[in-house]
């Protein structure tokens, strides 16, 4: 699901969908201690993975990007927090399915004719920012949840991806009171995703 945000500006990229991403990390290392970027690997043409969706790669480098940026967003929001290894490995493991839901999701949108053009997702972007005044309470919302521009817009954009594929999957839900059928569209949409991710062929090469 995308990263936790902090409070300030939360609503404008808020939504039922939620990647779990919010986390922290240390060396990279396998079971027996070998970096995970040692551990085997597709063929050498192709750039170090972290894991494949159905054929899909997800990038070595994106995941340990994604790792960093969690844990500097973790250290800033618990500066008194723990970092012992059991939390540092759960913390990773998060952001490994994290990018693995996203990457089904992604791929499910395809089915479901769902797209998004650049320009939606930077009039998206100009709305959420446009709730910072000044801009530099924007600058230090990303430097507290470990973003920089490029990124934020990267998950914004699969946060969007993510927001329409819930609502294809749930619009058939009966409507009831307001939080009846969200936790109705919610229940329904895990449901979808679970099987999903149950049917997806998914090699993963990291060792969290």
């Amino acid at each position: 699901m995308a990263p936790e945000s902090t409070d300030e500006g939360e609503s404008a990229a808020s939504s039922p969908v939620s990647f779990s991403t919010a986390t922290p990390v240390l060396a990279l290392v396998g079971q027996d201690g070998t970096p995970a970027a040692e551990l085997e690997q597709p063929a050498e043409t192709e750039p170090p993975l972290a894991a494949r969706v159905n054929g899909d790669p997800i990038l070595l480098e994106s995941y340990q990007s994604r790792v960093a940026q969690m844990e500097q967003a973790f250290n800033r929001q618990n500066p008194n927090g723990s970092s012992n290894p059991a939390t540092m490995a759960e913390l990773r493991q998060q952001v490994l399915e994290g990018l693995i839901e996203q990457t089904i999701m992604e791929q499910q949108a395809d089915v479901l004719g769902i797209s998004l053009s650049q320009e939606t997702v930077e009039a998206e972007a100009q709305r959420f920012i446009a709730e910072f005044e000044p801009r530099s309470r924007f600058d230090t919302w990303l430097a507290d949840n470990g973003l920089t521009s490029a990124t934020f817009l990267t998950n914004l954009q699969a946060q969007l991806i993510a927001n329409r594929v819930f609502e294809a999957v749930t619009h058939d839900v009966v409507e009831e009171t307001v939080e009846a059928t969200r936790q109705q569209k919610q229940a329904v949409f895990n449901d979808w995703l679970a099987q999903k991710r149950a049917e997806a062929e998914i090699e993963i090469y990291v060792n969290p």
